[in-house]
């Protein structure tokens, strides 16, 4: 009887244990400005440039890598097609990933898909 009451006690302290720290986990995520200061803090991150509003009659070019990683552009493809865009100038199609990235770094291609690997190098070059 002994050891079924230890065995108990050590499962409620276990839960007790686990509950707590769950607590102290989710507490400590919490928004720290509520009712304390409320002056606004920098949060820009380092290397993040900041974003402008384009203009209204602004019109975007667009590259797009074949295959799998283009996929994605297919309803807006269509879209431009039919004429039921206003904002993009021109979606042009690539074979190669080479070919895309010194658009992107001169700047003469506004919208790039890419596969990721990539896009990480451009975005470290581009900014």
């Amino acid at each position: 009887m002994k050891k079924t009451s230890k065995l108990i006690s050590a499962r409620i302290l276990a839960f007790i244990l686990i509950f707590s720290l769950a607590a102290l986990t989710f507490a400590s995520c919490t928004d720290k400005s509520v009712g304390g200061d409320t002056t606004a803090a920098d949060t820009t991150l380092p290397g993040t440039a900041e974003i402008t509003a384009a203009p209204d009659d602004y019109k975007a070019s667009v590259a797009v890598l074949n295959g799998t990683t283009g996929f994605g552009i297919a309803p807006l493809y269509s879209d431009f097609k039919a004429g039921k865009t206003d904002f993009i100038k021109s979606i042009d199609f690539y074979a190669d990933a080479t070919l895309i990235s010194p658009l992107m770094i001169s700047g003469s291609v506004d919208i790039a898909a890419v596969p990721t690997n990539l896009a990480a190098v451009l975005f470290n070059k581009t900014e």
